[in-house]
């Protein structure tokens, strides 16, 4: 499985999918500084999958499928995150020469912090490594992450400081298939 936006750069980690299809399953990302607090929710079926085609808004024009079937909606985010870091990577490499930085640090991570637990991420990880900040936060949809990134702005300007934001979408395609044939050793990736 490959894990993207991560602020350390994007990793891939094997993951052990259980034997029999479970409804209450997840992936906890794992690299050589840890592994993440809770589960990415990873839903595994026996069964075919059906994407919904549009339109699709009255019985004469609704996806046709035959059931037992996965099926799923419009919604093709996996996931949603937040991804933070200071200084800005943009710009300074570095927090030399800015006054207050370790101030600043502190107050990043109050902020992180109290993001994690006032938006309820599903995911979360930060931390401070001479002199940058890097966290992200991961959320089960656009709209969470939205009311997150609306909250963790307003937080930081009530401390005097900003935020530049920048959007990466990730969609799944359409035609995406699933390759059910199991690798050795019983991973897939």
């Amino acid at each position: 499985m490959r894990f993207l936006g991560d602020p350390a750069g994007d990793f891939t980690q094997k993951i052990k999918l259980p034997a029999t299809p479970t409804e209450k399953f997840g992936v906890f990302a794992q690299d050589a500084n840890g592994i993440a607090p809770s589960p990415i929710p990873f839903r595994v079926s026996e069964f075919g999958n059906v994407l919904e085609i549009e339109p699709n808004d009255t019985h004469a024009t609704a996806t046709k499928a035959e059931l037992p079937l996965a099926l799923n909606g419009e919604q093709r985010f996996l996931s949603c995150s937040l991804n933070l870091s200071w200084p800005d990577i943009a710009g300074n490499a570095s927090n030399a020469g800015i006054t207050g930085s370790e101030e600043i640090l502190t107050v990043l991570s109050e902020i992180f912090d109290a993001t994690i637990i006032g938006t309820r991420a599903i995911n979360s990880r930060a931390q401070i490594d001479d002199g940058r900040f890097a966290g992200w936060l991961s959320y089960s949809g656009f709209d969470r992450s939205l009311k997150a990134m609306q909250g963790l702005h307003q937080a930081l300007r009530r401390r005097g400081m900003g935020v530049r934001q920048w959007s990466r979408d990730l969609f799944i395609p359409r035609a995406w298939q699933f390759d059910r044939a199991e690798p050795p050793g019983g991973h897939r990736q």
